[in-house]
């Protein structure tokens, strides 16, 4: 076999192994409510190379929802199952147990999902 032929199924373009690609999204992804130049392209080119991401914050004053939402309004194509953030780690620690319970100490929007996973009761102050 000579230099100028690699031989069968060498030289050939192949798809790159399917991954798991952790994101941090402040300062990575965006920065200062900005999305970072290039980051939804980058984001959908490791979809269409079949890659699973996990976009990770460590904010926890948010609901998932929520968040999703507001990454959206930035132009991120952000979607359900892929954010990882202490609510969403919270809520399922909280739903592995049908005996879970948990005093809450954040927002309403984050107290109303975790009590989706788990009984909670709720008491506000006047405020």
């Amino acid at each position: 076999m000579s230099d100028a032929d690699p031989g069968p199924g060498r030289g050939q373009e192949t798809p790159a192994a399917r991954q798991l690609v952790l994101l941090d999204l402040d300062g990575t992804v965006y920065e200062a409510g900005v999305l970072v130049p290039g980051a939804a392209e980058a984001l959908a080119a490791l979809r269409a190379d079949g890659h699973v991401l996990r976009l990770c914050t460590n904010t926890d004053s948010q609901s998932t929802g929520g968040l999703l939402a507001w990454l959206q309004g930035m132009g991120l194509d952000a979607r359900p199952g892929e954010l990882f953030t202490p609510v969403t780690a919270a809520r399922r620690l909280l739903g592995e147990s049908d005996e879970a319970r948990a005093l809450l100490l954040v927002s309403r929007a984050v107290a109303a999902e975790l009590g989706e996973a788990c009984q909670v009761t709720l008491q506000s102050s006047p405020a």
